[in-house]
């Protein structure tokens, strides 16, 4: 009689996805404050901790914490200050995968327009990715985004540095212009697990 083929084993699980995922897309506002758009509280996002981490040239860097009409401001300086803020809070499994990373700014200019370069540091700000800019054009704040889900900043990051509160630093300095003001900033990690490999099983 004619023999019988089956397939021995079976595909690998799929990996479990994207960690601390969302959509992506432009700011926007998401509750209406006394001074315009606020930040919110958006799944995945962290506000930092510490603005005792690299750079510290703003006045009030601790006002940018959470969104509540209290300003960190450059001084009107147009020397092009520098503020880092760093202990996000972040915890990532060390075998995932980062995949991007967002960063959410609240802020707006007396006399607009004024330029913020933000970049980004996984090693205690002994370097830099390149900048991106936002540009403060209202009198009112709004909330700018930059970076995403699938955005690196052209580099390659580790899990484990992202998660520690000294190596992750965010870094905005007022790139042209004066009287910024920021009241909150955000940033968000994207990871994923890595999936399982291929079966092990065969044809009879």
């Amino acid at each position: 009689g004619g023999g019988v083929s089956s397939e021995v084993g079976g595909s690998a699980p799929s990996g479990q996805g994207i960690h601390t995922g969302g959509g992506e897309g432009g700011g926007g506002s998401t509750e209406e404050g006394d001074n315009g758009v606020t930040i919110g509280n958006e799944p995945g996002f962290k506000a930092p901790t510490s603005a005792v981490c690299d750079l510290s040239q703003w006045a009030n860097p601790a006002n940018a914490f959470s969104s509540d009409n209290q300003y960190t401001d450059d001084n009107d300086n147009g020397q092009h200050p520098a503020q880092t803020y760093c202990a996000f809070g972040f915890v990532i499994p060390s075998s995932d995968t980062i995949t991007g990373i967002e960063v959410k700014v609240e802020g707006h200019s007396t006399t607009p327009p004024a330029d913020i370069d933000v970049s980004l540091s996984q090693n205690g700000g002994n370097g830099y990715t390149s900048t991106k800019s936002i540009e403060f054009a209202t009198t009112s704040d709004q909330v700018y985004t930059v970076g995403g889900p699938s955005d690196l900043w052209g580099n390659t990051w580790d899990a484990a540095s992202l998660s520690d509160n000294i190596s992750f630093i965010l870094n905005f300095t007022l790139a042209s212009g004066f009287a910024a003001y920021i009241d909150a900033l955000q940033v968000k990690v994207f990871h994923q697990a890595q999936g399982g490999g291929g079966g092990g099983g065969g044809e009879i």
